[in-house]
C-alpha cells in the first residue's frame, strides 16, 4: 500500500537541520521501510525550499507512522507541520 509524508518546514531551524542531516539521511536510506521515492519540496519567490515529500510502499499505516516518529528531522522539530496519509497511484 502507498502512503506520502508531506512534511513542512518549521521556522528558524537551521541549526537543528545541520545537526541531524546525516542522521536523517542515514534514517530514510536505512532499508527499515521501502521508500519510493523522497525529495525536498520548494516554492516561490527564489526558490525557496518549503518542506519535502516522501512515498512510501508498506503494509500499514502504523509501519510509516513508526518510522516517522524515529527520524531525526521530527524527533529534533525541524518540520511544523507533517502529514501522513495513504495514497493511491492512478497515473504512472
Amino acid at each position: 500500500m502507498l502512503f506520502v509524508r508531506l512534511a513542512f518546514n518549521a521556522s528558524n531551524k537551521d541549526r537543528e537541520r545541520a545537526e541531524n542531516i546525516a542522521a536523517h539521511t542515514a534514517h530514510l536510506r536505512s532499508g527499515a521501510i521501502n521508500i519510493v521515492q523522497s525529495g525536498p519540496l520548494f516554492g516561490a519567490p527564489g526558490d525557496v525550499r518549503l518542506g519535502a515529500l516522501i512515498v512510501f510502499d508498506a503494509p500499514t499505516l502504523a509501519e510509516v507512522e513508526a518510522f516517522n516518529a524515529a527520524d531525526p528531522f521530527i524527533v529534533s522539530g525541524v518540520y511544523d507541520d507533517v502529514r501522513l496519509m495513504r495514497w493511491e497511484k492512478t497515473i504512472g
